[in-house]
C-alpha cells in the first residue's frame, strides 16, 4: 500500500486522515521524499512510527524534482528513499511532518504488511 502527495506548505502530519495513518497489521514502512527547490534550501522532515522517532528534523534527502513535459515525477525507489523497512505494529500511528521553509516537496510512504 502506498500514499503520496505534493506539499507546498508546512504540515504537522501529511498522513493525517489517510487510510495508512494507523497501521492495521505488523508492517515494514519506507519513506521517499524529493525536493521541489534547489538543493541546499533548508527543507526538513520528521517521521515517527508509534513512539519511535525514525527521523527528527532531517534534511529532505532526494534530488530536485524532475520536470518532464510539465509533470512532476515521484521519488524513485530505492534512490530517494532514505527510510527503508522500518518496523511498525498494529495500532501504531505514523506521523510525517514536513517543514518546507517556502519550498515544496513530493513524498511517498509505502507500507508492506508482514503478518
Amino acid at each position: 500500500m502506498l500514499v503520496s502527495g505534493f506539499e507546498t506548505a508546512d504540515s504537522l502530519n501529511v498522513l493525517s486522515g489517510t487510510f495508512i495513518e494507523f497501521l492495521k497489521r505488523p508492517s515494514r514502512v519506507s519513506v521517499g521524499l524529493i525536493s521541489g527547490s534547489v538543493l541546499g534550501t533548508d527543507l526538513r522532515f520528521s517521521f515517527q512510527i508509534g513512539s519511535t522517532k525514525v527521523a527528527n528534523d532531517e534534511r529532505i534527502f532526494g534530488n530536485v524534482l524532475n520536470v518532464a513535459g510539465g509533470t512532476v515525477l515521484a521519488p524513485r525507489f530505492p534512490d530517494d528513499f532514505g527510510i527503508k523497512d522500518e518496523p511498525g505494529l498494529p495500532g501504531d500511528r505514523m506521523i510525517l511532518a514536513i517543514n518546507l521553509s517556502g519550498g515544496s516537496a513530493r513524498w511517498i510512504v509505502m507500507v508492506t504488511e508482514v503478518g
